[in-house]
């Protein structure tokens, strides 16, 4: 009967360590399913907007950390805690350069989410981490449609007022 307990023992033992063991998971290790749209359905109205706004002129982005949008100048401590300020933080949309790829400008969609004290915080370290890095930053609240001259209007603007980092 001891053996009979000590094998149920090293059987849930097993059961808990084995995720943590290496190897290829299984799918019940596995509680993923892609999503319907990496958009929400106003942010996908407004993509559509902004790439005829844009003409092709610019790459479009969606959903980009913005720790892949500039680089942290400090090093040791200092560089680990900036890091973690915006390892976690993501901008809607950027237009990067259809050449080098390099980003020209951020653009924020906002909601009513964005009059919220966490959201209007995030958006002051977004704002204040694109005007550090010479990153051109766009805010466009959300609407039921947009005017595609009207936005690349807005877009040249915000262009033309931040130098190129």
């Amino acid at each position: 009967m001891k053996w009979l307990l000590v094998l149920l023992v090293i059987a849930a033992v097993y059961w808990m360590v084995r995720p943590h063991l290496g190897g290829r998971p299984t799918r019940a290790d596995m509680p993923y399913r892609a999503v319907p749209s990496v958009l929400t359905s106003a942010e996908r109205d407004f993509a559509e907007v902004l790439e005829r706004a844009v003409g092709g002129r610019y790459r479009l982005l969606a959903k980009v950390r913005l720790a892949d949008l500039v680089d942290i100048t400090a090093s040791g401590q200092e560089w680990w805690r900036a890091f973690g300020r915006i390892s976690q933080k993501h901008v809607d949309f950027v237009l990067v350069d259809p050449a080098s790829w390099a980003p020209r400008l951020v653009i924020e969609l906002d909601d009513a989410s964005h009059r919220r004290r966490d959201r209007r915080e995030r958006d002051e370290l977004v704002a204040g981490v694109c005007d550090t890095a010479g990153l051109a930053l766009l805010r466009v609240p959300v609407r039921r449609s947009w005017d595609v001259k009207e936005l690349a209007e807005a877009i040249d603007a915000q262009l033309q007022t931040t130098p190129v980092a």
